[in-house]
């Protein structure tokens, strides 16, 4: 399931590709989200989770670097996992060990909820925001179709954007984003972060 990716995974191509029958799969899940589930779960058995080291910005930017990578390594998992509804245990546990470092260092439980979610859905649109705009053939072509209505001052700043390199667009939003968390959430003996 890995290997074939979220954005085309089916029991049949997970099927076809280990040659066995559509079938003979029912054996170890029920359906697609099942097979979903245990993807994402033997994905988090794959990749290194962040350190929990440090002050709070520092975890929270290698939260949404983890996130970012994942997504772009992955095209397609969040859309699989919202499609779901469920969410896989090791996810689960990572959730809880983020928000329990989150209040060892200050945060009161909601805030450090909020600032992880924060992060994360960040990470995860601008994951696939730019996997979509690198997919393209010609990113120019496309910025300049996008730019053109705007006027000459807004057309040159969407130019940038588009053309900028993903992760560089959204590394600039993470540091307003982690501003912001520091400015309304995080507790004040942590706020600088």
């Amino acid at each position: 399931a890995l290997d074939i990716g979220f954005d085309q995974l089916t029991l049949i191509a997970v099927a076809s590709r280990l040659g066995v029958s559509h079938a003979a799969l029912y054996t170890y899940v029920r359906d697609r989200d099942d097979l979903v589930i245990a993807a994402i779960d033997r994905l988090s058995e794959r990749v290194d989770l962040p350190d929990q080291v440090g002050a709070w910005r520092d975890y929270l930017r290698a939260e949404a670097m983890f996130i970012w990578e994942v997504f772009r390594a992955y095209p397609g998992v969040a859309e699989a996992l919202g499609e779901t509804g469920q969410a896989p245990g090791n996810f689960q546990a990572h959730l809880v060990r983020a928000h329990d470092y989150l209040v060892s260092l200050g945060f009161e439980p909601q805030p450090a909820f909020l600032a992880l979610d924060m992060v994360w859905d960040l990470a995860g649109d601008a994951a696939k925001r730019g996997t979509d705009l690198e997919r393209r053939i010609d990113r120019e072509q496309l910025a300049s179709l996008w730019s053109e209505p705007l006027g000459d001052g807004l057309a040159d700043l969407m130019m940038q954007a588009m053309l900028t390199e993903p992760v560089v667009w959204f590394e600039a939003k993470l540091d307003i984003v982690l501003a912001g968390i520091g400015a309304t959430l995080a507790p004040s003996s942590a706020s600088s972060g």
